[in-house]
């Protein structure tokens, strides 16, 4: 593993379900929906995944891997957030 990362909770069967038919998963005390997640299947090197989320009030987009079947987080982007 080349980059330590954050663990979200997440597992990963839970997220490709959730990406697939436009459900949530639980992460940071609360539901969210995932827009979509992106993995490099077979490998637990950061990053190797990216998971697109929807808070409700904003979208957050996830990077990180998958270890022992769970989404550990090694950065995280606001794509929609204003930067003025």
């Amino acid at each position: 593993m080349t980059e330590q990362g954050r663990p979200t909770g997440i597992q990963y069967e839970d997220a490709a379900d959730a990406a697939m038919h436009g459900g949530s998963v639980d992460f940071e005390g609360r539901k969210v929906r995932v827009l979509s997640l992106n993995s490099k299947t077979g490998t637990d090197e950061a990053p190797s995944a990216q998971l697109d989320l929807d808070l409700g009030e904003e979208y957050l987009v996830l990077i990180g891997y998958f270890w022992d079947g769970k989404f550990m987080e090694t950065s995280r982007e606001r794509p929609l957030e204003d930067t003025t």
